[in-house]
């Protein structure tokens, strides 16, 4: 195709302004008309799904490990009356951190500055024991079986709630609360549960993240392609009418699918990953989702 005009490229701009983003242009020394569409479906959440780290410690691997298999089994336990979907909880393979190695050199560095160099041996009551950690992510579904939006997110808050009082990580075994320290960590968990930390904090470990997802069909997601791809051909065909040229075929095409939250937790600096796939979304409020596809044509042009 012959180099388009100074003349016509002004036209195409002239067209662009007069249609209000159309998002259709045509750039001298490009060989056609690149036009864009997009589409977009809301859907209600269906399911509220949960992500809580489980830790246990011991003085060596293997017993760090059977203790991790130990709160596990008794999370799952403590989730089955609850009735989350079938298969849906699962764990993360476990990892493994070992400490007193570093506290120990510490302690020692200091101990021996403090005795003037000496190389007497540390005593053994102040040095520190070695032991290894071992965590895991343990995640579920339940399924929102209700009408209305409302009733919604009144079904999972007792879910989160049952949840919560279930103590998955067994943190109540550590020691008892004072009232006031109750109260606030009540209140700083239902944040939490919604999703919201200050710019410093940090998830801890043992807090149960709550997230509500909603999923299209493949059926749903070929209409929403089909819809930005004809609004990106009626945008190139406004731009050509007002050109005085034609549409012709489809040169090259783009469609990318937007989600503001899916496959992944945005919100703490160690949140745990939420599973999700491009026909899902995921979010920390019980509210409509919305979906959308943009798709990106270049059509040949024909004079």
């Amino acid at each position: 195709m012959k180099k388009m005009s100074t003349a016509f490229t002004w036209l195409l701009s002239v067209a662009i302004v007069a249609t209000a983003c159309t998002c259709a242009v045509a750039i001298e020394g490009i060989e056609g008309l690149a036009s864009e569409g997009s589409a977009k479906l809301k859907k209600e959440p269906t399911h509220l799904k949960l992500s809580i780290e489980l830790s246990a410690k011991g003085k060596s691997t293997e017993e760090a490990a059977k203790n991790l298999d130990t709160l596990i089994a008794n999370a799952k336990k403590k989730l089955t009356p609850l009735n989350p979907v079938a298969d849906s909880v699962k764990t993360s393979s476990p990892t493994f951190l070992a400490f007193g190695d570093a506290q120990k050199a510490k302690v020692e560095q200091m101990l021996r500055a403090r005795m003037q160099g000496s190389q007497q041996p540390i005593p053994a009551g102040l040095k520190m024991a070695k032991v290894t950690k071992a965590k895991t992510t343990l995640s579920a579904t339940w399924e929102l079986k209700t009408d209305t939006l409302l009733k919604k997110a009144s079904l999972a808050e007792d879910i989160k709630t049952a949840i919560t009082n279930a103590d998955l990580p067994e943190l109540t075994k550590k020691g008892a609360l004072s009232a006031a320290q109750e109260e606030a960590a009540q209140e700083m968990a239902a944040r939490r549960s919604r999703g919201y930390y200050s710019d410093d904090e940090e998830v801890p470990p043992g807090t149960p993240r709550f997230f509500f997802s909603a999923t299209i069909s493949e059926e749903e997601r070929e209409k929403l392609i089909k819809e930005a791809f004809e609004k990106a051909k009626a945008n190139a065909e406004q731009i050509a009418r007002v050109t005085g040229v034609k549409v012709g075929k489809v040169k090259t095409l783009a469609v990318n699918s937007h989600s503001a939250y899916s496959g992944y937790d945005p919100y703490g600096r160690r949140g745990q990953m939420i599973e999700s796939d491009e026909n899902e979304q995921v979010q920390p409020d019980c509210v409509p989702m919305a979906f959308q596809v943009h798709a990106r044509v270049l059509f040949a042009i024909e004079e």
